[in-house]
C-alpha cells in the first residue's frame, strides 16, 4: 500500500484513515516495514528540512523516520533517482548469467551461440527489465540499460568489439534495450487503458490534459513513445481501449511525500 500526498499534514491525514481502516478490518501496521520518503527539487530544500522536523507520522504510536530508499515488490525507490534500482537490475541479470555458464554456455566450452542467445532471451532478459516498465527513467538512464544490453548481446556473439550497434542487434535477433523498455512500458498502459474505473485511468487523462509537456510524469512518457512509433494518442487510447495491439503494426510543483504501509 503506497500513499502519496504534496505536504507532510495531508500524508498524516491519509495515514491517519488507512489507520481506522485496518483497525476495523482486523488488519495490522507494522512500524519497522512501513517507509516514508520525500522527492523534491533544491528549491523545496526548506519545506523538506520543515517536515523532518516536524512529522506527525505514527503507525501503532511509533514513530515512522524518514528514509532515504525504500524497496516495494522488488523495485528499488531512491529520493535521488533511479540509479540504485538500475545498478540493483544490471547486477542481477550479471548474476543470472553466471547461473547458465556451467551448462557448457562459457566462451572456453564453444558451445552454440545461438543457443545462448534463445536462453537469454527467455530468460535472462526479464531479469534485467523487471520493474523498470512501472519507472520514469530519464536519457541518462535509459542510456546506461541500453549499452549494457548491446554490451551483452555482442558478448554472448563473441563479436569484435568495434561491431557496429545494428549488425550486433540484427545477428542477435533482438529488439534495442530501449524498444524492449518501451514495449513493456506500452502493455502497462493498455491495461490501465481497460480499466475505466481505476484512479490511475484518471490519473492518466489529468496528466495528459493538465501537466505541462516538461513534467516528470510516466503517462507523458507514454505519450512520447506514442508519437515516436506514430501511434494514436494516449487520449484516444484510453477512450478506446479494445482496439490496442502492440504485437502489430496497426493500432486502432510541491514536493511530494511518499508512504509506504506494509
Amino acid at each position: 500500500m503506497i500513499h502519496v500526498a504534496n505536504t507532510i499534514d495531508n500524508l498524516n491525514l491519509l495515514a491517519t484513515i488507512t489507520e481506522d481502516y485496518c483497525s476495523k478490518n482486523r488488519v495490522t501496521l507494522v512500524p519497522s516495514k512501513t517507509k516514508l520518503m520525500v522527492y523534491g527539487n533544491t528549491s523545496h530544500n526548506y519545506e523538506i528540512h520543515i517536515a523532518k522536523l516536524l512529522n506527525p507520522i505514527k503507525i501503532n504510536g511509533e514513530p515512522v523516520k524518514f528514509t532515504d530508499k525504500a524497496e516495494h515488490v522488488g523495485i528499488v525507490r531512491h529520493q535521488d533517482g533511479n540509479g540504485v534500482n538500475l545498478v540493483t537490475r544490471i547486477t542481477a541479470h550479471r548474476n543470472s548469467l553466471g547461473s547458465l555458464m556451467s551448462a557448457g554456455l562459457a566462451r572456453s566450452h564453444r558451445a552454440n551461440p545461438a543457443a545462448f542467445l534463445k536462453v537469454h532471451k527467455i530468460y535472462n532478459t526479464p531479469v534485467l527489465f523487471s520493474g523498470l516498465a512501472a519507472l520514469v527513467l530519464s536519457k541518462s538512464e535509459i542510456r546506461i540499460l541500453e549499452a549494457h544490453y548491446l554490451k551483452t548481446l555482442l558478448q554472448l556473439q563473441r563479436l569484435h568489439e568495434k561491431t557496429p550497434r545494428a549488425v550486433v542487434l540484427f545477428l542477435g535477433g533482438s529488439l534495442p534495450g530501449e524498444a524492449i523498455l518501451h514495449l513493456r512500458q506500452l502493455s502497462l498502459f493498455s491495461m490501465i487503458c481497460r480499466l475505466p474505473q481505476n484512479p490511475l485511468n484518471a490519473h492518466a487523462h489529468y496528466a495528459l490534459t493538465s501537466l505541462r509537456k516538461n513534467s516528470n510524469s510516466w503517462f507523458l512518457q507514454i505519450r512520447n513513445i506514442c508519437m515516436m512509433y506514430g501511434l494514436p494518442h494516449p487520449i484516444e487510447l484510453l477512450q478506446h481501449p479494445h482496439s490496442i495491439s502492440w504485437q502489430g503494426a496497426t493500432v486502432t510543483s510541491h514536493p511530494r511525500a511518499l508512504l509506504l504501509l506494509k
